[in-house]
């Protein structure tokens, strides 16, 4: 089985799979850990996320984050859940990757993140790699797809993205 998160500041969803089926689905409040220490952040998932997995450790961890997109905070994050799990495979990636991924699946395209923090990308799927500062690029890529998260701000995001025709 296999455990993925998708972690923004405020909350985070959290799905345990067994190949293609959901087995379980797991809310849990957010973490941030470029503003959070490793030890709150195994605090919390030791009060509310250890007891709703169940015996077995996930075989793989992939944990999609706010803040993960730097090597100190995803040192942390991985600190806190090797904490709770003794899973070997802990595959740490910023939440703007998971969007990116989720949303443009294997073509390349933009991503955006309206919600606590906001956030946005090209998205190279060959190299699965996003490149932030996009604004120069939006004109110069072609087929791109433009989708934006159904957060409160996401009003101002449609309106953004309404200005540039596909």
């Amino acid at each position: 089985m296999i455990l993925i998160a998708d972690c923004g500041s405020t909350k985070t969803d959290w799905a345990l799979c067994d190949n293609d089926t959901v087995v379980t689905r797991i809310k849990t409040q957010g973490f941030n850990p470029t503003q959070q220490n490793a030890e709150e952040i195994f605090a919390a998932l030791s009060t509310e996320l250890e007891g709703q997995i169940g015996t077995d450790a996930p075989q793989a961890i992939y944990f999609y984050g706010a803040g993960c997109a730097y090597e100190s905070a995803i040192k942390r994050m991985h600190t806190a859940l090797s904490g709770i799990f003794a899973t070997k495979e802990i595959y740490i990636y910023s939440d703007l990757l998971a969007a990116a991924r989720a949303l443009c699946g294997h073509d390349e395209g933009i991503a955006c993140i309206l919600g606590t923090g906001s956030n946005s990308c090209l998205f190279d799927c060959a190299k699965s790699r996003t490149r932030r500062n996009i604004l120069l690029a939006i004109r110069g890529v072609p087929r791109l797809r433009r989708a934006i998260s159904m957060a409160p701000a996401s009003s101002m995001g449609r309106r953004l993205t309404t200005t540039h025709p596909r």
